[in-house]
């Protein structure tokens, strides 16, 4: 019995560690992590060169609110941000900008669809509350055009809704004005046919 075991022992032969394998290993891991660092890198710098870039053109409105509108305090003194921000990132304000500008930009811009610029209007947090409205596109003068067309329609369309909001409180304090003289014309004649009784 003894002799089998001895047998089964010599016939396992006993590797050692090889540290070259091991080092090979180590260092062809570290080289594909190189090569696709590198890799990523070069995609990086092509992405960069060969797209085409787009321009960001921005400003800062401060939008003060009607003063023959509104009670006079300091928490009154200034309009509703968002609303004004709705107002300005509103498609189809965009798409008005764009038919107006159409005529002069159209063939540089390829077209009625390439003219419509996606605004954004955000508040600003600063002493004074602003907006900044901001458009992104591959060229720097239509933006600028399209900005200032944009702010422009705002105006133009706030001052619209401003002067219906004061004429229809003017119809409302004269009606106010005309049913409280007819409260007053009633109330003498009572009293005169009171006097007379």
């Amino acid at each position: 019995m003894l002799t089998q075991k001895s047998e089964i022992t010599e016939s396992l032969p006993v590797e050692r560690i090889d540290l070259r394998s091991y080092l090979l290993v180590l260092v062809f891991r570290w080289q594909i992590i190189v090569l696709c660092f590198l890799l990523c890198l070069l995609g990086g710098v092509l992405y960069i060169n060969f797209t085409p870039r787009e321009y960001l053109t921005e400003c800062k409105v401060m939008i003060y609110s009607e003063p023959m509108l509104t009670l006079s305090s300091d928490s009154t003194r200034w309009t509703s941000l968002p609303l004004h921000a709705a107002m300005l990132a509103d498609t189809k304000l965009a798409e008005r900008i764009a038919k107006k500008l159409e005529k002069e930009w159209g063939k540089r811009m390829g077209g009625f669809s390439h003219m419509v610029l996606e605004v954004k209007a955000r508040p600003v947090s600063a002493m004074i509350p602003m907006l900044n409205v901001s458009v992104r596109n591959r060229t720097p003068e239509y933006a600028k055009a399209f900005l200032g067309a944009l702010l422009e329609e705002h105006r133009l369309e706030w001052q619209s809704i401003q002067n219906r909001s004061k004429d229809s409180a003017t119809r409302m304090l004269e009606e106010e004005l005309a049913r409280l003289r007819e409260q007053i014309r009633e109330a003498e004649d009572a009293v005169i046919d009171y006097m007379r009784l």
